[in-house]
């Protein structure tokens, strides 16, 4: 019973139809973000997941080969859904007119959908800011709490005596590329900071190898991929390129540094995000030098 005066929570179906968004890391952050918003509106919230998944869409239309490929995948990126506090339950249809059955019932309860049946926009930044600004609010994402620990425990075990900042490197084919981060490494050498570089090895073919003490690669402690968004959520700071990685650092509570390569100058993504600021979080529409990532983490290490 519902004592007077007291609310009742409001339930959120939150639909994630892989028909509609990919299987990706920036989908499932973003998704996550949209619904982050949603419950701060309509708190006290809670968040029922449905997840569609239409064998013939996933083998025909999206490319995969058969349903245990898509599985396999779905389930590498399984704890990454968790980064909400307020989640009641989930539901996976392989139907879409069960899915649609169920949604007509808690609608008619008094549910929301989001989103909703009619209005599947691919998730985007712009959505997001038209939430963001309407309420005043940043969607804080949190990994789940194990993955944390793990984070935590192992900067405790590996780095006691220094700060730790994560780094994505993201797309490092650019003549410059690797001479600015050598450069920004060597210049930190000799403090009390760490520099954990998160992205997938494939990623750094182009790279020579780092050999300053200061700098270290996640891929070397086998870390999962939702144990590396908890590194980045626990770390002190995080630096480097617009990316799915860097969108765990833009939802949280950390001081960041984020720009956009110069072969993506012309998307928007950047502009869209300018809402999310606050001290000693910057997102920058033009590539950083060197001397600029340099004067900026003096800055941000003289408050921590």
């Amino acid at each position: 019973m519902i004592e007077r005066g007291a609310t009742r929570d409001k339930i959120i179906i939150a639909i994630y139809d892989f028909s509609y968004y990919p299987l990706g890391l920036a989908h499932i952050l973003l998704w996550q973000a949209h619904l982050a918003i949603l419950a701060h509106i309509h708190k006290p919230a809670k968040i029922e997941y449905c997840f569609l998944f239409d064998e013939n869409e996933l083998i025909y239309r999206l490319g995969f080969n058969d349903i245990k490929e898509f599985q396999k995948r779905f389930l590498s990126f399984w704890p990454v859904f968790f980064c909400l506090p307020f989640i009641r339950s989930i539901n996976l249809f392989k139907d879409r007119l069960l899915l649609n059955q169920f949604i007509s019932t808690q609608m008619a309860n008094g549910s929301l959908v989001h989103p909703t049946l009619g209005n599947r926009k691919p998730l985007s930044f712009e959505i997001l800011t038209a939430f963001s600004c309407q309420e005043n609010l940043i969607p804080y994402l949190d990994p789940p709490l194990e993955s944390k620990r793990k984070a935590e425990d192992f900067f405790k075990l590996h780095f006691p005596d220094s700060l730790v900042f994560c780094v994505s490197l993201k797309e490092p084919d650019l003549p410059y590329h690797e001479q600015k981060w050598q450069e920004f490494f060597k210049f930190f050498e000799k403090h009390p900071i760490v520099f954990l570089i998160v992205d997938e090895m494939e990623t750094l073919y182009s790279f020579g190898k780092f050999t300053f003490p200061n700098v270290h690669m996640i891929e070397n402690y086998n870390f999962t991929l939702c144990e590396k968004l908890a590194a980045i959520n626990v770390a002190d700071g995080f630096i480097g390129e617009i990316g799915s990685l860097a969108l765990m650092a833009i939802f949280g509570k950390k001081p960041y540094i984020i720009s956009q390569s110069l072969e993506k100058m012309q998307s928007p993504q950047i502009d869209n995000l300018s809402f999310l600021r606050k001290k000693h979080q910057t997102l920058l529409c033009n590539p950083t030098n060197t001397n600029y990532l340099i004067t900026h983490l003096e800055e941000i290490l003289k408050e921590l």
